[in-house]
């Protein structure tokens, strides 16, 4: 699995600087985690960092996740912060990924959410959710 450029994200998150270690999750998705839902498309989840660090896969594109977020955390208190276009990374087949993030406030509490598709299944994305 290729290391996803993380260069941009803001600086609370540099230590993503591997995140696609996070992309495989194993165990059944929760419904929510931290009192942020996960898309009930998920179809793995687990916790790598507790109260921290939470990801998930979902046979989604990027933009329905992205879309699924933007609606559902608003009504829960969140503020959008910054957003982070699609983007892309050099590869060739399943190791040419895209991906972007939503960063998001509620009281002191931050909110990343990376997600990230490959081209060889863009209807399938890894969500990858990180609190601080």
């Amino acid at each position: 699995t290729p290391g996803a450029d993380t260069s941009g994200l803001p600086g609370a998150f540099t230590n993503l600087s591997d995140v696609s270690r996070f992309f495989h999750p194993i165990g059944a998705p929760v419904q929510a985690w931290n009192g942020i839902p996960i898309m009930h498309q998920a179809t793995a989840g687990q916790e790598y960092l507790p109260g921290q660090l939470y990801s998930f896969t979902a046979p989604a594109t990027i933009s329905q996740a992205t879309d699924f977020y933007q609606s559902k955390l608003p009504p829960l208190g969140y503020t959008p912060m910054m957003a982070g276009p699609s983007t892309g990374s050099a590869g060739t087949g399943s190791n040419a990924i895209h991906d972007s993030f939503l960063y998001m406030m509620k009281d002191s509490h931050i909110l990343l959410i990376y997600i990230a598709s490959y081209d060889s299944d863009p209807a399938h994305v890894a969500v990858v959710l990180s609190t601080q």
